[in-house]
């Protein structure tokens, strides 16, 4: 494990080879499972992307891979997810694991660690 991260009642795991874990509770699908089952065990996320770093939030999580792109999944009450729009675009793997364009992940990146850690963003 290269980067671990906390959320309320979930945790995530970045292993060197790029793999994403996730465990805790399922609910609101913050594990990015394609399920809202609970997981007593870490479980591969089905990203099939190198992953770089993680960040969990209350009842949210998020990831950026190798390539800069940002994935976000979970509870998107009130923005968290950082999607345009009403509903999230979900990629090919349909796990509820959304994509940003790399556009909008280099505006976004900065903004849902810090939302997932509970930082504030800074004034502009």
């Amino acid at each position: 494990v290269v980067q671990a991260a906390a959320g309320a009642f979930h945790s995530l795991a970045v292993l060197r080879e790029g793999a994403l874990y996730a465990f805790g509770l399922g609910a609101d699908g913050r594990l990015g499972l394609g399920h809202q089952l609970n997981a007593t065990l870490p479980e591969m996320v089905p990203l099939h992307q190198f992953v770089r770093q993680a960040a969990a939030g209350a009842t949210h999580s998020a990831c950026c891979d190798s390539a800069g792109c940002l994935y976000t999944w979970g509870d998107g009450a009130k923005g968290a997810l950082g999607h345009l729009g009403p509903r999230p675009r979900k990629n090919k793997n349909d796990t509820g694991l959304a994509s940003m364009p790399s556009w909008e992940s280099a505006l976004r990146l900065g903004e849902a660690l810090q939302h997932s850690a509970g930082a504030a963003p800074a004034a502009e």
